[in-house]
């Protein structure tokens, strides 16, 4: 046998061994993509990249967009919460790009960012003179604005150009109800 050979037959029989080694045991049960999420839980990653977002969001934003700009400029100058701190959105549309994009980092419990349920009521006591309602909006366009104790600044700073105001405040209104 050639020395060529001979190398290529033992490449080719160290990477059996790896790989034999690999694929027994429960290991890759346990393992998750983000370390920080509970074992099992996978997240939404793919729907979270630029151009991906559903067809109803699109199709939601060319027929309801001039209706909830009315909305939102009836609302005031602030645009994103009525004056008891409630958004100007729609929280089914909200709860669609919620759980296209946002589900992997902001689960029923601490993940990679903070629970979503729960997030209405702390949003309220997180910055003095803030609403529930510019808080989240804020944490949404300017996400290292304001980054919660014990978490990391990782969320996508794009959303604010990724989403139209109408999916953002429908995600603000959706996540006031949480």
């Amino acid at each position: 046998m050639s020395k060529r050979m001979w190398v290529i037959t033992l490449i080719i029989a160290a990477l059996s061994v790896v790989l034999a080694a690999c694929s027994g045991g429960d290991l890759a049960k346990d393992l998750t993509p983000i370390p920080t999420l509970p074992p099992g839980q996978t997240p939404t990653l793919i729907a979270a990249l630029p151009g991906a977002a559903t067809e109803e969001a699109a199709a939601t934003e060319e027929n309801g967009g001039e209706e909830q700009s009315a909305a939102t400029a009836e609302a005031g100058s602030e645009g994103t919460a009525e004056a008891s701190g409630s958004a100007e959105g729609d929280p089914a549309l909200g709860e669609e790009i919620f759980n296209a994009n946002c589900t992997g980092c902001h689960g029923e419990t601490d993940g990679a960012g903070p629970a979503r349920v729960g997030l209405g009521e702390r949003a309220a006591t997180r910055v003095e003179g803030m609403t529930a309602a510019e808080y989240i909006h804020q944490s949404i366009v300017d996400p290292s604005a304001h980054v919660v104790e014990g978490f990391s600044d990782i969320m996508p700073k794009d959303y604010g150009e990724q989403f139209s105001d109408d999916e953002i405040n429908g995600l603000v209104a959706f996540l006031l109800t949480q």
